[in-house]
């Protein structure tokens, strides 16, 4: 508060120009006071803030000026992307068209091989990739199969050879585009991924890990459309205990293979609906995007329910195509496929009058889940998804979770390819990948440990392969958005990343200050 002051008294001397003879100070006096208060205010200053240090620090210094106009800049830049995009595109599908042709050649028409369940990769020939962060070998493919998944049966073992000879595909698109792309990746329906390049794995080249390909969003989004899902809890009193638990962790799955393009929604099915609350306390009546904290927080709430009074179906029912029909009033739907999803230990009532009304086409699918109790009638909920274009899966324990949620998605999954050349490419969001790796060993200088965390922003694309109407799987890549970063730098010759380079914008240019 002393500074503002004393620049009050400060300006008030300067602009005094009488003389107060009581005192005998005359206006030059004054004058001479203030300025000896300036000085000494401007020592202070740049004693305090290191002006003079700054400034001659500075004064040596060269700099180099460049401008652009901005829409020659971002035209140019536009055009370089578009490119890219292009080559990733021609890439994917160069790959689909591969998988299509050698499972016709290699799959079809052989018997179960014995196959090299192995991945005898020659170490000599890996090397340490800065792109992929560890040990790589860019003239071999790996596979790699889920924990549960048996390598005796004779599909996993055809499906581990023909793949194989995809490894051609992977090392022409590497030529194609070297830059942008990261990963290549096939994923059986078996579960078998074909991966490049090449990576060496933790159980001794025995090609199995606690990775199942087909419970990717990659994987999921490759064959669908957005969706609009209602997930819907029978809150009876025969749901509390185990029922109730398995039915969380399905829709913990369910929820988690969601992706930002679909909407998804609860309905408790108790005497009255339930509904998840916001913020302010209040009933969530419409479908909301299926971003993460969307998913976490309807988790959370899934998670916390509790079953308390008798479940009223009809209500639900209705509820649930409320909620539909003003979502999509006011566009808060994906405007594709509409899926119910009800959990439920087993008797429901018969809602078949209500559905007759609300989905007289069969626009809406229902599929049902039966959760615990084999010994309860469940006939009810297998009728309700046969007659909604749905399907009826039954989860006797735990352990059944990730098969039964794999063959929900399967369900809905629409086949509309078939094989024909009008599929479409499926491009996620970008998103933060981290991922375990070896540390560089050209880097030890010590023994450090043998894995490492490592973030880096990607985004996947991805679109199925088909043999006539039968899916054969789904091929992907992993795009490095560093590498689009990187190519402004190259078009303009600016290391945007240079800590000495400043940026000036304007309306209609941008100009760059290189401190030197």
């Amino acid at each position: 508060m002393i500074f503002p002051f004393l620049m009050l008294v400060l300006l008030h001397l300067l602009s005094v120009d009488y003389v107060w003879a009581e005192d005998g100070i005359t206006s030059e006096d004054s004058k001479t006071l203030a300025r000896f208060i300036s000085n000494r205010l401007q020592d202070n200053f740049e004693q305090q803030t290191k002006f003079r240090r700054l400034k001659e620090e500075y004064n040596g210094l060269d700099y180099s000026f460049r401008k652009w106009d901005i829409a020659t800049l971002l035209s140019d830049l536009a055009d370089e992307v578009q490119n890219k995009f292009l080559r990733v595109r021609k890439c994917l599908i160069h790959l689909r068209t591969r998988v299509q042709q050698q499972y016709q050649l290699e799959y079809q028409t052989t018997t179960a091989r014995i196959v090299n369940r192995t991945n005898n990769i020659d170490t000599r020939e890996m090397l340490y990739s800065n792109k992929h962060r560890q040990n790589v070998s860019f003239t071999e493919s790996s596979f790699s199969t889920p924990a549960d998944v048996s390598l005796n049966g004779s599909k996993v073992e055809k499906d581990i050879f023909w793949t194989s000879n995809l490894k051609k595909s992977f090392m022409e698109n590497r030529e194609e585009e070297p830059e942008l792309i990261i990963w290549q990746y096939f994923c059986t329906e078996n579960g078998v991924l074909r991966l490049y390049p090449a990576i060496s794995d933790d159980l001794e080249g025995k090609g199995t890990v606690e990775y199942d390909c087909r419970f990717q969003p990659w994987y999921i989004e490759g064959d669908g459309c957005p969706r609009d899902i209602i997930i819907a809890f029978d809150l009876s009193g025969s749901m509390i205990g185990w029922p109730l638990e398995m039915a969380q962790n399905t829709a913990s799955q369910i929820l988690k293979l969601m992706s930002d393009n679909d909407f998804v929604g609860f309905i408790g099915i108790s005497r009255d609906p339930v509904y998840i609350t916001d913020g302010d306390n209040k009933p969530v009546k419409l479908l909301s995007r299926a971003t993460e904290r969307t998913k976490n927080t309807m988790n959370s709430f899934i998670r916390n329910i509790e079953p308390s009074e008798e479940a009223n179906f009809d209500k639900a029912i209705n509820a649930a195509f409320d909620m539909f029909d003003e979502s999509e009033k006011i566009r808060k739907s994906a405007m594709c496929q509409k899926v119910i999803v009800i959990f439920s230990d087993g008797t429901i009532q018969n809602c078949q009058e209500t559905l007759m009304k609300r989905n007289p086409n069969k626009d809406v699918q229902i599929f049902s889940f039966g959760c615990g109790n084999s010994r309860t009638t469940t006939s009810g909920l297998v009728e309700m998804a046969c007659d909604n274009r749905g399907a009826f899966f039954e989860i006797s324990d735990l352990t059944d979770v990730n098969s039964r949620t794999f063959e929900f998605y399967q369900q809905i999954n629409t086949y509309s390819d078939s094989g024909r050349e009008n599929f479409s490419l499926k491009w996620s969001n970008a998103y933060m990948e981290e991922i375990s790796v070896p540390t560089d060993p050209k880097k030890k200088k010590r023994k450090l440990k043998a894995k490492s965390s490592v973030k880096q922003m990607v985004l996947s694309v991805s679109v199925p392969a088909y043999y006539r109407t039968k899916k054969i799987g789904i091929a992907g890549f992993d795009i490095q958005i560093d590498a689009l970063l990187a190519k402004f730098s190259t078009l303009n010759k600016v290391n945007t990343y240079d800590r000495n380079l400043h940026w000036l914008c304007t309306n209609s240019e941008v100009s760059f200050i290189n401190i030197a």
